[in-house]
């Protein structure tokens, strides 16, 4: 008598839902390191809310935008890959865009902040 997971077809069964419970979970590890970052982010914009002056009020409701901005985009992000994974499609799952987007705002907020202060003093 043959084991029930000794047949090709079974097997095949098998290594499909293996796969795709590791993208489920990559997926979430992802969504949730980029989270993370941007609450981090958010924090930091809080504290230079509460403790900082006219430019610091500035830079601060910059970086909290980003942070919004950013929860949203990648919320989107992971159920657009959800759908896709739970569809079964053959999607690419790299993300160029946002990432890129994230740094160069963060640049520009650092440039915006430099400038505020030099024409300061």
């Amino acid at each position: 008598m043959s084991h029930p997971h000794s047949t090709g077809e079974e097997e095949v069964e098998l290594d499909t839902a293996s796969t795709e419970a590791k993208l489920i979970f990559a997926n979430e590890r992802t969504f949730l390191s980029y989270m993370y970052l941007l609450v981090l982010l958010a924090g930091i914009s809080l504290g230079l809310l509460n403790f900082g002056d006219k430019e610091a009020l500035i830079l601060a409701t910059i970086i909290a935008v980003l942070s919004i901005l950013g929860m949203v985009y990648y919320l989107d992000v992971y159920q657009s890959r959800v759908t896709a994974i739970r569809m079964g499609g053959e999607e690419v799952f790299t993300d160029r865009t946002g990432p890129t987007f994230v740094v160069l705002a963060l640049l520009v907020a650092a440039i915006t902040n430099f400038m505020m202060q030099f024409k300061e003093s």
